[in-house]
């Protein structure tokens, strides 16, 4: 019995206090964690990156800033566009333009962790699509909101990521059906003139490469 007293005393009052003398030996940053000695009072930062969606053909882009230990904004543009010369009777066209929120469960204070872990996010997208194939298409707008879930890693130490995504929202479009009777001819509408859709399910996936800019900045050492 005096043994298991012993143990319980010893899990509950040194260990912890073991812990934190980790956090507090003399040339460590209490709050990343990194080396503070001299020598090491320049380290490399960054706030800013560029990402690309590698599920999207073609051209696309987006910027991407922390707007906190765990939140971060971004906007991202895509244009896949593809028009094979195959006399004009075919068409992949889509130009769209995206805003995003992400919150980071992971905190975001050390570069090394920085969006990296899992994430919550709720992103918006507007845009104009044309589809034709064999002189048949529709062309519209749409916009869509969703929330999705994401994770990322680092590819390397401080370098890269990888964003895993996946999101349910709602879509919207209005969109045009018409017919090309001859290459090279003019478009001709068939039905209404506009229809429009709605859905409401799976709308966003994203695999991005998430590639950072990073700054020095100076860390003050204490005497």
């Amino acid at each position: 019995m005096k043994r298991t007293i012993f143990l319980v005393i010893l899990f509950t009052v040194v260990l912890p206090v073991s812990l934190r003398a980790g956090e507090t030996l003399p040339g460590r940053d209490t709050l990343s964690g990194r080396d503070t000695l001299p020598g090491r009072d320049s380290l490399p930062d960054w706030r800013f990156a560029l990402r690309s969606n590698a599920l999207v053909p073609g051209l696309n882009a987006g910027v991407q800033f922390a707007a906190g230990r765990h939140l971060s904004l971004a906007a991202d543009w895509y244009y896949p566009w593809f028009w094979p010369a195959r006399r004009n009777l075919r068409c992949t066209e889509l130009l769209g333009l995206g805003l995003e929120l992400r919150y980071w469960f992971r905190d975001g204070l050390d570069p090394a962790v920085r969006w990296t872990g899992h994430s919550l996010a709720f992103g918006m997208m507007a845009g104009y699509y044309d589809f034709e194939r064999r002189g048949s298409g529709i062309q519209g707008e749409y916009a869509l909101a969703a929330v999705d879930y994401g994770y990322s890693f680092s590819l390397w130490e401080e370098g890269f990521r990888l964003m895993l995504c996946i999101g349910v929202g709602w879509l919207h479009t209005r969109y045009r059906p018409y017919q090309v009777h001859e290459p090279y001819g003019q478009l001709f509408r068939t039905g209404d003139w506009t229809e429009t859709l709605d859905w409401v399910g799976p709308v966003r996936a994203e695999v991005s490469l998430i590639i950072p800019f990073r700054l020095k900045y100076k860390k003050e050492v204490q005497p």
